[in-house]
């Protein structure tokens, strides 16, 4: 009995610490959708006002969404991390391959891809790992798309999944089939990939269509 006695404060300072943790991870998680929401709102009344017309509305209601199908992902994997490392810190334990700094801000790649109607448009990138794990990484892409309009149009990537030794690089390719029906010579488009694996790099990517 005595024993318990002098183990129950810290157990309970132990469970005063998660219930801390998680809420901090829950005020980041809403004050992040919550900023969502508002831009909503704000294209919404942007428009309600005459300030924009419809076809703004629809362009900036898309950029919009496409940039939060790219953030979700990555902010789910920010907030797994974060609470593995301080579950870890709390047991006296080092949470090895995660990020010991919250809210910490992406690198953002970019990349260029172009070609003719009818054309596969590739680039090649290199990927390092520089951990002292093995990392296996896969990418989640955005559809391409303009100010006006989101294509069909979804990146390809080869190979699409690899595992990285530590220390080590690996070339990815990157393609698209241009295709007549969905998008149009002379124009630009843009994409979003997250490298899952690696959630704080994501890749912006420049598609240019050339005239015939």
């Amino acid at each position: 009995m005595e024993k318990r006695a002098q183990e129950a404060p810290g157990a309970a300072e132990t469970i005063a610490d998660v219930s801390e943790l998680l809420s901090e991870l829950a005020r980041r998680w809403a004050g992040r959708r919550v900023g969502a929401l508002n831009g909503y709102r704000q294209i919404l009344s942007d428009y309600g006002a005459g300030r924009t017309d419809v076809r703004k509305t629809a362009s900036a209601a898309l950029r919009l969404t496409a940039e939060e199908a790219v953030k979700y992902p990555g902010e789910l994997l920010d907030l797994a991390s974060d609470y593995a490392s301080g579950v870890a810190r709390m047991a006296g334990l080092s949470a090895k391959g995660a990020r010991t700094s919250p809210g910490s801000q992406r690198a953002v790649h970019d990349l260029m891809l172009s070609g003719k109607i009818g054309e596969t448009a590739t680039a090649d990138m290199l990927i390092e790992n520089p951990r002292d794990a093995e990392v296996t990484i896969g990418f989640a892409a955005t559809a391409f798309s303009t100010d006006a309009r989101v294509t069909k149009l979804t990146p390809s990537f080869d190979p699409p999944t690899c595992t990285l030794p530590p220390g080590s690089e690996r070339k990815i390719a990157v393609s698209v089939k241009l295709d007549g029906r969905t998008v149009n010579a002379g124009e630009t488009y843009a994409a979003q990939a997250v490298v899952d694996g690696f959630d704080d790099m994501v890749l912006r990517l420049n598609l240019a269509v050339d005239a015939a």
